[in-house]
């Protein structure tokens, strides 16, 4: 069976070659929102949650999703909330020994409503700490405690120190009566010696009906602070952090219910805006959104939520897609016109290289060209390097991974290109397609 990849760019620049960029990865821990459903109806929740939601994940789902998380590498850690992840306790519990089987730390955040007692938190937190957990953070703020007295996390406080589980107290900032500094006054004592991470609200989700913000002026020097969280939200939906604010922005690539984790990583790592905001800071970001002539607010009350107010618009997130595109674009014509300048000494040639011991044969076409080409990939009129593949089990199910390894194997300049890339990417210089069919088959689909 032979298999063809067209690699093909037309104007093909005649200088460089890509060089090698490994990026380190962008994850190394991973949420998952069991339910939307909550104790609570906080009126700054981002989620919107309360008693009356239903949306949840489906318990075998998370389970196959704590399997493949182990089977990654990058993967250490695997934190659970919700809504209030304490609602699906059974499950939530099933999860975390079955997380700390695979080897990793499991955390979990909560509003506390369960420590009603002294009794009551202390027999939770032993169900817990049997169970494996790691961490456990504990969300207070003026706001929950309408909901959630401070009796409660006192009683989590006093419990928690008689375990091994490091506990972190998450207190929501905002002005005036709402200010997180007095709740901990009213803790006192019991908040000595304990971890707290205070955090400003933010216009979104149910809190955009609020007026008490802390702002400050945008600083253009301020960078993304993620916490390497890939969060699987109850709906499925994937987002690359945990903050509040990203949960209605264009930064979704991908559901759990269509997508592995492992291919959503990779096109976090490799194609998705969230990538371009790790690698530049604001001032790159402030610089476009002039470019594009978007107004941006002069103050706000943190990076995470300067950063909601851009790709939260439609129009800031899709011309910024389209630049980045084209400047991956032409990334690989750079690396296509190296191509290009060594194809008169591999013309002909033959090389054989081995994938978990199957061999493999790559075979580069005279002059780039193939009368025999569907017309989807440019016929015989288009410049391209041509490289057909043998094997005689070569399926279709393994051949784009074995030609994706042939090529980062056999070609240096390959490994610089983001695998995952889409079928086709217009630039000004003209269409480069990245396509690969059977020759039995010339006419079926297109893989990326």
């Amino acid at each position: 069976m032979k298999y063809y990849l067209s690699i093909q760019a037309q104007d093909i620049a005649e200088n460089g070659a890509a060089e090698s960029r490994p990026q380190p990865p962008l994850f190394d821990f991973l949420g998952i929102a069991l339910t939307r459903k909550c104790t609570a109806r906080c009126r700054m929740c981002c989620f919107e949650c309360s008693p009356q939601q239903t949306e949840e994940l489906d318990g075998e789902l998370v389970l196959r999703m704590i399997q493949e998380a182990a089977g990654i590498p990058e993967i250490k850690k695997i934190g659970f909330t919700g809504g209030e992840a304490m609602l699906r306790e059974e499950l939530l519990l099933t999860c975390i020994r079955r997380t700390k089987q695979y080897g990793m730390q499991a955390s979990l955040t909560t509003n506390g409503f369960w420590a009603a007692t002294a009794e009551a938190a202390r027999l939770r937190l032993e169900n817990l700490c049997s169970a494996g957990l790691d961490s456990l953070t504990v969300s207070m703020d003026q706001y929950h405690q309408e909901y959630v007295p401070l009796s409660c996390i006192r009683n989590i406080i006093h419990a928690v120190r008689n375990t091994d589980i490091r506990f972190l107290l998450a207190a929501g900032d905002s002005a005036g009566e709402h200010s997180a500094m007095r709740l901990l006054k009213e803790l006192g004592e019991d908040a000595y010696e304990i971890q707290i991470l205070i955090y400003p609200f933010m216009p979104v989700g149910r809190a955009e009906n609020l007026d008490q913000f802390l702002l400050k002026d945008v600083n253009p020097a301020w960078s993304c602070h993620n916490q390497r969280m890939l969060s699987v939200l109850y709906d499925g939906s994937v987002y690359p952090c945990c903050s509040q604010a990203v949960y209605d922005s264009r930064l979704c690539e991908g559901n759990i219910h269509d997508m592995s984790l492992k291919d959503i990583m990779k096109r976090y790592q490799y194609l998705s805006l969230f990538a371009e905001l790790t690698r530049h800071d604001f001032a790159w970001l402030l610089h476009k959104a002039g470019e594009y002539r978007i107004e941006v607010s002069r103050q706000t009350q943190s990076a995470c939520s300067l950063c909601h107010e851009l790709f939260a618009n439609p129009a800031f997130a899709e011309r910024l897609r389209n630049d980045v595109m084209q400047e991956r674009a032409l990334s690989v014509l750079e690396a296509l016109s190296h191509m290009q300048l060594k194809q008169k000494s591999l013309a002909g040639a033959a090389e054989t290289f081995r994938i978990k011991n199957v061999p493999y044969t790559m075979r580069v076409t005279a002059d780039g060209r193939n009368p025999g080409w569907p017309e989807t990939t440019g016929g015989t009129n288009t410049p391209a390097a041509v490289y057909v593949f043998e094997a005689e089990h070569l399926t279709e199910k393994t051949a784009l991974h074995a030609i994706t390894q042939a090529f980062r194997s056999c070609q240096g300049w390959f490994k610089s290109l983001p695998l995952g890339l889409p079928a086709s990417i217009q630039v000004n210089s003209g269409p480069v397609h990245f396509i690969m069919h059977r020759q039995d088959k010339p006419d079926s689909s297109m893989y990326s």
